[in-house]
């Protein structure tokens, strides 16, 4: 069962929306149908949502569940 999971992250991760349009830039860069500066944003903007992604997942969602759990148990002590 682990093992699926884990297979199925990684066809997530290696299909996802911002890979395939990365992967297509390259291809139209490399067959000359869009310019060095699209390329580069495109670039750019594949590795700013990679990391902001990374921020959410790691940082700013671990927080927020914290945040939540002391939220929830101070709801408790004050219904006892």
């Amino acid at each position: 069962m682990k093992d699926d999971r884990t297979v199925l992250e990684l066809a997530k991760k290696l299909f996802s929306r911002k890979l395939l349009v990365f992967v297509v830039g390259t291809a139209l860069l490399l067959t000359g149908k869009v310019s060095e500066t699209i390329w580069l944003y495109i670039s750019m903007v594949y590795v700013g949502a990679n990391v902001a992604q990374s921020v959410l997942n790691n940082i700013v969602l671990p927080i927020k569940k914290k945040l939540t759990v002391k939220e929830e148990t101070k709801e408790e002590e004050n219904v006892v």
